[in-house]
């Protein structure tokens, strides 16, 4: 029994932003040093001995399994809570802007305008009203309530936020959760554009393969740093076979059938062990295909599910139906997430 009414016309099309630092951007060797970092919750170790260093302008991107604590080191390494063991140092005077995926750093009793203009009382009205312009809070949406936000809402003045700090460093914590298609294309590009230096957790592997250009990958007993690519880390992976073990014991242990056991020559097992380390990896690459096309092919569902809530915002039933949907599709690619987490 709704009334349908006509979408509003001439509204902007995708939010529009870029990062900036100060003049004088911190370009020292070295702005984060990490030493032997150490955090644990009662009955749930996270990760133990985890140290690297973060130089000026790298762009670098925790991975990780799920659970061993990579949205915790970022808010170890912001203040938010405190790690039971090592230490970190920041350069001197570094800026630091911090994006917390649960936007805990919102007052949910400010409007929108209040939470940008408590954050900087020194800019005009104008000025606030047009950054927000920026990120799609218009007229009347400046004077919500934070918390009637929806997440995507969030999403967007947290990036205000961020943008007028100008800082030195970001320190991102999943910032393309939330946002559409094609709010995460400017985000992307705002971030290629930055001056300064990143330091991100991102479950989006399109994402980071187009950001990063160091890869720390957190163990429970330390991590890996990787100087390069999402792509070319993978590639790496699989000519070092650091690979996932198949369901056999004999691949669980890494090894190859015990051949030499049965009595054969040293020549013909090392033929059988070769072939088997090859038939292994041929495995293996292909199960990270299928499951990096089964990814691609949800992402791009879910970017025409989001287009398409929008487009039918007014029809109540059809808007449930692609809510529950897109549900779906998040909880599958959760699950594919992990899975690709794991053999790779």
């Amino acid at each position: 029994r709704m009334e349908k009414i006509d979408k509003p016309k001439n509204l902007p099309s995708s939010i529009k932003f870029r990062f900036e630092t100060e003049k004088n951007v911190i370009t020292s060797h070295k702005l984060l040093e990490v030493t032997s970092l150490t955090k644990s919750f009662p009955g749930k170790p996270l990760f133990n001995n985890l140290s690297f260093l973060l130089h000026g302008r790298d762009r670098m991107f925790i991975m990780g399994a799920n659970g061993v604590g990579k949205s915790t080191l970022l808010k170890i390494l912001c203040g938010k809570i405190s790690a039971d063991g090592g230490s970190f140092e920041y350069a001197k005077g570094l800026r630091i802007g911090y994006y917390d995926q649960e936007q805990q750093g919102l007052n949910g009793e400010n409007t929108v305008i209040d939470e940008l203009w408590d954050c900087y009382p020194n800019k005009t009205q104008t000025e606030i009203r047009s950054a927000l312009a920026c990120f799609l809070f218009t007229a009347d949406d400046v004077f919500k309530p934070i918390s009637v936000l929806s997440g995507g809402e969030k999403a967007r003045l947290t990036f205000a936020k961020l943008m007028l700090e100008k800082s030195d460093m970001l320190i991102l914590d999943e910032p393309t959760n939330h946002l559409d298609a094609p709010s995460r294309e400017v985000l992307e590009n705002a971030l290629a554009d930055y001056n300064g230096t990143i330091l991100a957790v991102s479950h989006d592997r399109y994402f980071i393969n187009k950001l990063a250009t160091r890869i720390l990958d957190m163990k429970k007993d330390g991590c890996m740093d990787f100087a390069g690519t999402y792509g070319d880390y993978l590639a790496y992976r699989q000519r070092m076979k650091i690979y996932a073990p198949e369901d056999d014991k004999s691949a669980a242990s890494g090894a190859a059938p015990d051949v030499k056991s049965t009595g054969i020559s040293d020549t013909k097992a090392e033929y059988l062990k070769n072939k088997e380390e090859k038939n292994r990896a041929r495995r293996l690459e292909k199960k990270i295909s299928e499951t990096e096309q089964k990814i691609k092919a949800l992402e791009d569902e879910l970017s025409d599910n989001q287009k398409l809530q929008e487009e039918n915002s007014s029809d109540y039933l059809k808007l449930k139906e692609l809510f529950d949907r897109a549900g779906e599709i998040e909880t599958e690619l959760e699950s594919l997430y992990a899975l690709l987490d794991e053999i790779t």
